[in-house]
């Protein structure tokens, strides 16, 4: 599965900084995977570090980011639509599925 890439390490984008995406990036982290960013739309968590080193940035970001997987991780109603529309236009060059994944 799509999961089983993440078997050996990469470079994994998470989308959402909120409290679903912590384990997720506490275990990432601790596999080895580098997690060049977490992309969020809330302006009180752009710009602030989490584990003290993954910034947190808008997703305008995205087209310029060198990534393997992006793993979206927000629960919120409606949202996985609208983060599915965002994803098509940042990164035409993404399919669902194989580039990213909405894992809640």
């Amino acid at each position: 599965g799509t999961l089983g890439r993440l078997a050996s390490p990469r470079r994994v984008v998470l989308w959402g900084a909120g409290k679903e995406s912590r384990p997720w990036l506490r275990w990432l982290l601790r596999e080895g995977h580098e997690i060049p960013v977490i992309v969020d739309v809330d302006p009180r968590k752009l710009g602030s570090l989490r584990q003290g080193r993954v910034p947190v940035v808008p997703p305008e970001e995205l087209a310029r980011i060198q990534a393997d997987l992006c793993l979206v991780l927000v629960g919120a109603r409606g949202a996985r639509a609208q983060i599915r529309r965002a994803l098509a236009e940042l990164r035409p060059d993404w399919r669902e599925g194989e580039h990213w994944l909405a894992v809640r």
